[in-house]
């Protein structure tokens, strides 16, 4: 449900609704004096000169929202004789030098358009519909939306017409501290009475966004950080948001620090807001296709694709991770020798950070992501995360496997404290000869699975009966912890 409020000038900023409400200019500042509050709500300029007059009011909406009214004009406009609607800007006066953006109804081309306004210079971000209010008198309704992501998109619809018409869209975002919303009539002495706007209204957009909103903050000292890295191969940085709120990603980017102690060239993680909840993942990467081609990427993960990533060094780099105002969030010094050690070939094999929580730089809080998983987590919780809940298990998941009923048998399951560690399995049947290698010094993670398909090495059935499955578990001690079940296949 929207919210519908009056705007005051000390009103909250859920939604705000000018259309109805006394008449009278409290709600407003500016030259209150110039226009005329009517009874229905609407506002009609009432000027004796020519010149510019402006209304403005509190309004802390930007991201997320709607602005929808209509607007009277009793001529055709010019570049003399217009109005710009400021929907969002930080300062009160829109004839000074202002950050935000307006919505320019007539001028010249006697269109609509959107414009950006940065430290009073304007600036155009949707060019609207040619010669589209080209009328002795204009009747016009006119809706903007801007998404939580900075997606604009212009609407309008004449007296004349059913049905809302696009003036354009586009992405475009500048961070603003958003105070103000306002109008500005521009005029001839011919004219000056000759603006009438009405039902004006700001309304949220998305209100399951509204929450995001709220709990959105700049990201402090390790708030988000490095969390798994690909280095060699298909490369990605996965980063973690560890903090209670979620961060706008649009604040923060990431460089390679130098030999000599310098910043390199900064990669932003978002031209446009791009909101990482708590708890969440981030993967930014070159190609995304790439990446999920060869890994799992879960649908609902956040991949931003940066079409200038820079090539990683493949044994050793500094990877630094700023705000837009060179505060540190976190640094990562990688190495190809913080794999473990039996891993030859590290191509495609991914970096994973064990716990968020303890230090980034801390050489045993990373290991080499998992054989099970692909060598890769992507967007979602590392395979080799570990914290204090976690307890060594090894559990047969049941007794008794019926091959007739799952054609993959999920034999086994494990959790375990100790880290970097690899993993023999093997199948064996009641005679003590063994029929299938399941594992062969594999990585492990914290946690993992077993298969079978019921079939030996040759690819035959395996006949009912009793067998056995034995693991070792190798450590870079070279120490070994061996694991026997016994259970029973049953071909049905």
């Amino acid at each position: 449900m929207r919210k519908n409020l009056f705007i005051m000038f000390f009103c909250m900023y859920a939604g705000f609704l000018f259309a109805s409400g006394p008449n009278n200019p409290m709600y407003w500042q500016g030259d209150t004096t110039e226009f005329i509050f009517q009874q229905d709500g609407g506002i009609r300029l009432n000027s004796e000169r020519a010149g510019k007059s402006y209304l403005t009011s509190f309004s802390e909406r930007y991201l997320n929202t709607s602005w929808e009214m209509n607007i009277n004009m009793d001529f055709n406009s010019s570049s003399s004789n217009y109005i710009d609607i400021y929907l969002c800007t930080d300062a009160s006066n829109p004839t000074e030098s202002l950050n935000g953006y307006f919505l320019r109804i007539g001028h010249a081309n006697d269109n609509i358009s959107l414009y950006r306004k940065s430290s009073g210079r304007s600036y155009k971000v949707i060019e609207g519909i040619p010669k589209r209010l080209d009328f002795p008198f204009v009747d016009v309704y006119v809706k903007v939306t801007c998404t939580l992501s900075g997606e604009w998109e212009v609407y309008s619809r004449l007296n004349t017409e059913d049905f809302l018409v696009s003036e354009g869209k586009a992405a475009h975002y500048q961070p603003i501290n958003v105070t103000n919303f306002g109008l500005l009539c521009v005029y001839t002495i011919t004219r000056n009475k000759a603006f009438h706007i009405q039902n004006i209204r700001i309304n949220i957009l998305e209100e399951n966004h509204e929450n995001i909103l709220v709990n959105t903050k700049e990201a402090g000292y390790m708030d988000v950080v490095f969390n798994e890295i690909l280095f060699n191969g298909i490369e990605y940085i996965e980063f973690y948001n560890k903090s209670n709120s979620h961060i706008d990603l649009s604040g923060l980017c990431f460089t390679i620090r130098r030999q000599d102690g310098n910043i390199g060239k900064k990669y932003k993680l978002s031209t446009t807001p791009l909101i990482l909840e708590t708890n969440n993942f981030l993967v930014i990467t070159k190609n995304k296709d790439n990446v999920c081609d060869r890994y799992f990427c879960d649908e609902n993960a956040i991949f931003k694709e940066l079409p200038d990533f820079p090539a990683l060094n493949n044994s050793r780099a500094n990877l630094v991770l700023l705000s837009t105002e060179d505060i540190l969030i976190d640094e990562f010094i990688y190495s190809d020798k913080m794999h473990q050690e039996l891993v030859t070939n590290k191509k495609n094999i991914a970096l994973e950070r064990i716990n968020p929580f303890d230090d980034t730089q801390k050489e045993d809080n990373w290991q080499t992501a998992s054989f099970e998983v692909g060598y890769g987590t992507p967007g979602y919780q590392n395979s080799q995360y570990r914290d204090e809940k976690y307890e060594t298990i090894f559990e047969m998941k049941k007794d008794i496997f019926h091959t007739c009923e799952e054609e993959m048998m999920h034999l086994f399951y494990y959790e375990q404290k100790e880290m970097k560690e690899s993993l023999q399995a093997h199948v064996y049947n009641s005679a003590g000869k063994r029929i299938k290698k399941l594992a062969n010094n594999v990585i492990t993670g914290a946690y993992g699975n077993l298969y079978w398909d019921g079939k030996d090495e040759n690819g035959s059935q395996c006949q009912t009966g009793i067998y056995i499955l034995y693991l070792e578990i190798i450590d870079l001690k070279g120490n070994i912890k061996k694991v026997r079940k016994v259970f029973t296949l049953n071909n049905c």
